[in-house]
């Protein structure tokens, strides 16, 4: 049997960032670490159990136990107020011993490589200064114990793990003495247990994810990529950012051309976007409040920017440039690479009737034309992925802003509606729980009507915290009832940029009759 350990809470460090976690459920890139984990695990030992451990207090939300039924996961539970070693007894005792063997992972370590012998321990070398498991050191650095171990003999490291007043390390070192555990250094070692590593090891992460086109080192992010005109576009932006705004944004450190490809550099801020506590996290509903409350800030800043009214006139047709013809384009090219019956095919979404998405286009479009143009300085892409919460300092930070108009031509200008919406876009749009794959869909089309029944994998938290963002005027004078409208066409006019997903983007185009049937019909 193999066991991921993560019985307890982390510590109140990272409570602050992610409420009250077990360290397996702390998210990474819009996963669970236990994705991870239990991901690298099946492919390793694919004819063994796994089971994880979690705290009997803790209350699994309808997301995670759905994914964990799905991988056939077995779930026990450990009073959190127990010693490692009383905790991973108890577990063990839950399982029933299944199997003669055992492989145990610490439920805050993931290694993207595991031994496959038995009786063995895990070893790594560091240069952090943390309290770790010290198997030998020299003046640079020390070998430590990682978080992994095989013991062929179950039974016998259960019964030294129940011996009175047993540490773990003292379990191990016992069974080490009977059956000769050997030492295996291991690569791709990543520690979640502390809030330095954890933020280490992101960037490890984010930086061999990103293929070259985001590289994070000596404490600097390097983006480069395609198409080049965003990339220089957005290095234009965070340069020309007015002097009161710097402060929601990390520093500029350089920006140019490499082999005629352009770059910038921005200071590596170790903070967790808020997609993944949103997804994630356990926090308060009074942190978001807390949080909704400086985006609105933010918006606000950006509202007071002095324009010119040439500047005026070009935000307002840039503003109508893309909520229409930009949605019309989009949805024709859905339309026709889809296999979707048309734009004039009447739906139903969860047992309720809507029309066909021109009409519901059309509708949106022209309640937006009723309001006026809120012209500022615009990021252009406020989601909740590009939004940073420090809380040392009670300020956002945001990253990866547009720079450009519907155009295509460099601006840092825009109707402050379209940042709205799109935060509305992650709030009420649950955005990040479909990227995520926390939904259930069933469709069917015919010539007739085209069929949908969507479950997002949501609970009462998530309903509060919508809530609170619904009570909210943000920039002195918005609500999101008034951008709904453009959120809707927002997930519309995202639908042909998912085709490497159908499932996905077929769950993104009943999202946003969801959102119509609920806020605008």
């Amino acid at each position: 049997m193999i066991l991921i350990a993560s019985a307890a809470y982390v510590n109140a460090e990272f409570q602050i960032e992610f409420g009250k976690l077990p360290p397996a459920l702390l998210p990474i890139g819009n996963r669970r670490l236990f994705e991870y984990q239990i991901q690298t695990l099946r492919a390793k030992f694919p004819g063994e159990e796994i089971y994880l451990s979690l705290p009997d207090s803790y209350v699994l939300g309808y997301k995670d136990a759905y994914f964990l039924k799905r991988e056939n996961v077995c779930l026990l539970r450990s009073d959190e107020n127990l010693s490692l070693a009383e905790g991973i007894a108890q577990a063990l005792d839950q399982s029933g011993c299944r199997g003669q063997s055992l492989r145990l992972l610490h439920g805050d370590t993931w290694l993207q490589t595991l031994p496959e012998i038995n009786d063995c321990i895990g070893i790594v070398e560091t240069n952090e200064d943390y309290v770790w498991e010290v198997e030998d050191q020299d003046a640079h650095s020390e070998s430590i114990w990682c978080g992994y171990f095989a013991f062929s003999d179950l039974l016998t490291f259960h019964s030294l793990l129940k011996e009175p007043a047993a540490r773990f390390s003292s379990a191990v070192r016992k069974y080490d003495e009977l059956k000769n555990l050997q030492r295996i250094h291991v690569e791709g070692w990543h520690d979640f247990g502390h809030v330095n590593t954890y933020f280490q090891s992101r960037a490890q992460l984010t930086t061999e994810r990103a293929f070259n086109e985001l590289r994070i080192t000596d404490g600097c992010v390097r983006k480069m990529g395609t198409p080049y005109e965003k990339i220089e576009a957005e290095s234009v932006w965070f340069e020309m950012l007015p002097a009161k705004l710097k402060v929601f944004a990390p520093q500029l450190i350089d920006s140019g051309f490499e082999c005629g490809r352009p770059f910038y550099i921005l200071e590596y801020l170790p903070l967790p976007p808020l997609n993944e506590v949103f997804v994630h996290g356990k926090n308060p509903t009074f942190y978001w409040d807390k949080v909704f409350g400086l985006c609105s800030n933010f918006l606000e800043q950006c509202r007071q920017v002095q324009l010119q009214e040439d500047q005026l006139v070009s935000i307002r047709k840039d503003a109508c440039e893309l909520f229409t013809n930009k949605t019309s384009q989009r949805l024709d090219r859905f339309v026709n690479a889809s296999g979707h019956p048309g734009l004039h095919v009447p739906s139903v979404i969860n047992g309720i009737s809507v029309p066909g998405l021109k009409t519901i286009a059309e509708e949106c479009q022209e309640a937006l034309r009723q309001q006026d143009v809120q012209a500022g300085l615009l990021h252009g892409d406020f989601c909740l992925s590009n939004i940073l919460f420090d809380s040392r300092s009670d300020r956002i930070k945001v990253i990866d802003p547009r720079g450009l108009n519907a155009e295509g031509k460099k601006t840092q200008f825009g109707d402050i509606r379209y940042d709205l919406a799109k935060l509305s876009h992650s709030i009420l749009g649950l955005y990040d729980f479909i990227i995520a794959g926390a939904f259930e869909l069933d469709y069917k089309f015919s010539k007739d009507v085209c069929e949908f029944d969507l479950r997002i994998h949501v609970d009462e938290r998530i309903q509060e915290i919508q809530n609170v963002f619904q009570s909210r005027t943000f920039a002195g004078c918005l609500r999101s009832i008034d951008v709904m409208p453009l959120t809707i066409l927002l997930f519309l006019s995202m639908l042909p940029l998912h085709d490497d997903d159908v499932r996905r983007q077929h769950a993104l185009l009943a999202n946003a009759l969801r959102l119509y049937t609920t806020f605008i019909r």
